[in-house]
């Protein structure tokens, strides 16, 4: 047959049956669904309804986790790529990088960890024979609002900031040649002002080029500004396909969920609790991190990350770390956590000094990407058993114990037998949750935890986090620029900017009267 498509009336990309299935298990499909040149359109949906999966599955990424891809074809800018799944993987290989960019949610698993970021920008050019100089990188890096361009070149992925690290991806999505970029989720690393500025940047260079994005996100109260076009999934199903204006008015309950639980999420409540007679449990003075790096004349040169902190936390009290995206937040719970080197004048926790480099038993830390933390090998009943065996369960009473946890975090039981990339972002952080807890922890730091999750799972695990905090005491560090979670969650607040703390007080205060024009004007970016 002639495997050119006829009044394609500018369709770029065209799948028809596409389905993934895990063993006898459908987890997505048969859907059927085309996109033209130029046109941007938001996929969503809640964790779980399949988001992920299917923006992977135009590029056949999922075949590596164990599941099974299947194409009735594929047309490719009017031309037959595939029918019958025949050749797809190798086909549409030809096409990630150089005709479609797949911009990760979690922009480190994507990026080498041993190559600096001037030399990973180096070999994406090399391979898709772009002309960049250096001045053209610093100038885009510029544009992303990042800070020291010329350093953040010669740092290694594992020194920059998710915020940082997601607008350094975003560039690179920018200056390739692809015609259509798949963005997972792009902003939810991203602090308020800058979430909008990244989106305002990526959408206006997109429709500069005539691009096609096809946007991921949970997030239905911030894409009106930005897509033409909103796909609904629920279940692995496509339920409702329309022009962006006429979603509000679609008359779906699932819609109306959405939607109604963003504005609530966007209400600030406080209702702080004074319990400095609690004690203190967790006592930092003078916290300094550092990263070092070479320079030119192999001189060791050392900038400075987070710069003189200090602060307590309390029994049973939850404390906010806010801060723009590089702010030093989730620096300081890697220090506190044992992950990062430091120095402090006392680094303390219940009486008992934390040294540089100590894992410490009582600090346990929920990373912002659940699924990566957990060990994609294992299947999470034994990661949740290894964890309970090393909090003290015995194995005699192991079987109740898990079953005691599961109960605490309200995660089903079929999830026991699943591995990591088998369960939604909501289940993963329900285990990452567990595992934490199994350890009984004295100290429980959450990093940006909730930033993964749709409005209704974020929701959930924030009334989760609501009954430990009542019904254990729990004592918490959680690392956030979501305000409206922290405003329901915490005691007190710190602000951070450039590695400094500039103002701790209770949420109360924190929110009606910031002292600094700073924190002002990040309170007022997000109410925006």
């Amino acid at each position: 047959m002639d495997n050119l498509i006829q009044n394609k009336d500018e369709i770029l990309l065209s799948l028809q049956q596409l389905s993934v299935s895990h063993k006898d298990n459908k987890l997505l499909g048969p859907l059927n669904i085309a996109f033209k040149r130029g046109e941007h359109v938001a996929i969503i949906g809640v964790s779980g309804s399949g988001k992920s999966l299917f923006a992977k599955s135009l590029i056949a990424l999922n075949t590596h986790q164990g599941l099974k891809e299947k194409y009735g074809s594929v047309v490719w800018n009017g031309r037959v790529v595939a029918q019958d799944s025949t050749g797809l993987e190798s086909q549409l290989d030809r096409l990630r990088g150089s005709a479609v960019f797949y911009l990760y949610q979690d922009s480190l698993l994507s990026l080498s960890p041993s190559k600096k970021i001037k030399n990973i920008f180096r070999d994406f050019m090399k391979r898709h024979g772009l002309q960049y100089s250096a001045d053209d990188l610093i100038d885009l890096f510029d544009t992303l609002k990042i800070e020291n361009p010329k350093e953040m070149m010669d740092r290694y992925p594992f020194q920059v900031s998710g915020g940082q690290l997601q607008r350094i991806m975003i560039g690179m999505s920018l200056i390739s040649s692809a015609d259509i970029i798949i963005a997972d989720e792009p902003t939810s690393a991203l602090d308020a002002p800058l979430k909008k500025d990244v989106l305002d940047l990526l959408t206006d260079q997109m429709r500069r080029a005539n691009k096609t994005l096809l946007l991921i996100s949970h997030n239905v109260e911030l894409l009106k500004k930005y897509v033409d076009r909103c796909v609904l999934l629920k279940s692995g199903k496509i339920v409702y396909d329309c022009p962006t204006k006429q979603l509000a008015e679609s008359g779906i309950e699932y819609v109306d969920l959405l939607l109604q639980r963003s504005m609530v999420l966007n209400q600030l409540s406080t209702s702080p609790r004074d319990l400095a007679t609690q004690g203190g449990l967790l006592e930092v003075k003078n916290l300094r991190v550092q990263y070092d790096k070479t320079s030119f004349f192999n001189r060791t040169q050392s900038k400075p990350a987070v710069q003189s902190v200090d602060f307590d936390l309390y029994r049973g009290e939850v404390l906010g770390i806010v801060g723009r995206s590089g702010s030093g937040k989730s620096t300081i719970a890697k220090a506190i956590s044992g992950l990062v080197s430091f120095q402090a004048d006392q680094l303390r926790i219940a009486g008992s000094e934390i040294s540089s480099g100590d894992i410490h038993r009582d600090i346990k830390l929920i990373f912002q990407n659940p699924i990566a933390s957990l060990n994609p090998e294992l299947t999470i009943r034994i990661q949740l058993e290894e964890a309970l065996v090393q909090g003290g369960c015995n194995a005699a009473d192991l079987i109740e114990d898990l079953d005691r946890l599961l109960e605490k975090v309200s995660l089903e039981r079929e999830v026991l037998d699943a591995l990591p990339a088998q369960i939604s972002g909501g289940q993963g952080q329900r285990a990452a949750i567990a595992r934490a807890l199994a350890t009984k922890p004295a100290v429980l730091i959450c990093d940006e935890c909730l930033s993964s999750l749709d409005v209704v799972l974020k929701q959930e695990i924030i009334d989760l986090f609501k009954n430990l905090i009542e019904e254990d005491g729990l004592s918490m560090l959680f690392i956030s620029h979501d305000l409206g979670a922290v405003a329901q969650l915490c005691d007190r607040i710190a602000y951070l900017e450039g590695g400094r703390l500039l103002e701790l007080t209770d949420s109360k205060r924190f929110f009606e009267q910031p002292e600094s024009d700073s924190l002002a004007s990040f309170i007022y970016a997000y109410k925006k």
